[in-house]
């Protein structure tokens, strides 16, 4: 059996419309985006997001979470295998220093 090599197309010109695949990998990076950027949780809200978009947290950040979960900044559970973390108050911080021109 003949190992074939696989073909690489060049890029379509500009002039053509984006394929089905592309416009549906352009959906998914928007809606990862706009799942870090949601607006500012209201009082009593929750704001759920996932921590660092990562499913292994290494040693050193899952003891920072820890520290954060128990001093009650954060709530944090796994998920099919994702940490989420219920950001709430430290989202709300950090919107409050952004637009008072502090960094964070």
């Amino acid at each position: 059996m003949i190992a074939q090599k696989a073909r690489i197309d060049p890029p379509p010109p500009d002039d053509e419309p984006p394929t089905v695949l592309e416009l549906q990998a352009t959906i998914a990076m928007l809606n990862a985006k706009l799942a870090v950027y949601e607006a500012v949780p209201q009082p009593g809200e929750d704001h759920w997001c996932v921590f660092k978009r990562a499913t292994k947290i290494s040693g050193m950040k899952r003891e920072k979470l820890r520290r954060r979960c128990e001093s009650g900044e954060v709530e944090a559970r796994k998920v099919k295998g994702q940490w989420i973390v219920n950001a709430t108050h430290a989202t709300r911080r950090r919107f409050e220093e952004a637009r008072l021109g502090r960094s964070g």
